[in-house]
């Protein structure tokens, strides 16, 4: 079955809704999900809808955590996805660094407190419109 890309975001976002995400959450981690499955990732697009809705129903995932700045120095910034989906929370590391790059010429943005994976990462510079290099370490460290 064949979906426009708007179709298939807007179906992945309700059912990651229904399942407990917040209209946020689900909006961003569809437009991840459908990206990664257009560019032929599968094994990072649709495919873990069920496996997300699935944390989110069990209570894995905090489905309304808001992601937010938690130390920001010169060029670097941190983002907690607050126990979250990471997807919003890269979106905002992406939008965070690309201020700090503005102000210091260069700049690195890090997500902790995710329950997913980031490992798309790149695509949210695709989504936020922009090109640069970005190199990413994913870890799973408890914020300290």
């Amino acid at each position: 079955m064949k979906l426009p890309l708007h179709d298939a975001t807007a179906r992945v976002a309700a059912a990651l809704t229904r399942a407990g995400a917040s209209p946020a959450m689900a909006e961003s981690t569809a437009r991840a999900l459908v990206l990664a499955e257009a560019q032929g990732l599968g094994s990072h697009g649709l495919s873990r809808v069920a496996q997300y809705a699935t944390h989110l129903r069990n209570g894995r995932v905090d489905g309304h955590a808001v992601a937010r700045v938690v130390r920001r120095k010169g060029g670097a910034v941190l983002v907690s996805a607050g126990e979250g989906l990471a997807f919003p929370a890269c979106e905002l590391a992406v939008h965070e660094a690309i201020a700090a790059a503005r102000e210091q010429g260069v700049a690195f943005a890090g997500v902790t407190a995710s329950v997913s994976r980031m490992s798309r990462l790149p695509a949210h510079s695709r989504v936020a419109g922009i090109r640069m290099p970005i190199a990413k370490r994913i870890s799973k460290t408890p914020l300290t």
